[in-house]
């Protein structure tokens, strides 16, 4: 895919049509390091952004972030040809974690989240909250 082909999303907070703007996301494996330009979405009104409070508001939704992901991957074997190794970061043993869900969350959601969840990370405590085992029916530890 292109990134002429994605669909605009509309900001969530003003509603208007966002506009794609370059990035440059940094790439680590190990010792490695590759900066690859990508793209961000950003709203065009300049809302700003809730928690950081700089403007323009930039985001991702599921279909950019996938593009981004396949010119990460091609950057990656371009410049070190292999293919890019698998992240270590958070690994555990079982099925690999490889599909995204964008949430939105308002700022006192937030503060709230971060309040319950001590020292956890915040997908590992939304993951205990939303996954449960289906056997006894508590949350997956």
């Amino acid at each position: 895919m292109k990134p002429e082909q994605l669909v605009a999303p509309a900001c969530p907070y003003c509603s208007h049509p966002a506009v794609l703007v370059p990035r440059t996301f940094r790439v680590r494996r190990g010792d490695r390091v590759l900066p690859v330009d990508t793209l961000s979405w950003q709203c065009s009104t300049g809302c700003p952004d809730p928690f950081e409070g700089t403007s323009p508001y930039q985001f991702a939704d599921a279909e950019l972030m996938a593009w981004s992901d396949e010119e990460v991957s091609r950057a990656w074997e371009s410049h070190f040809g292999e293919p890019l190794p698998p992240s270590r970061r958070g690994q555990r043993q079982g099925e690999p974690r490889n599909v995204r869900i964008p949430v939105l969350l308002t700022a006192s959601e937030v503060s709230r989240l971060d309040a319950a969840r001590g020292g956890m990370t915040r997908s590992d405590y939304l993951r205990r909250l939303l996954v449960s085992d289906e056997s006894t029916g508590s949350a997956d530890r």
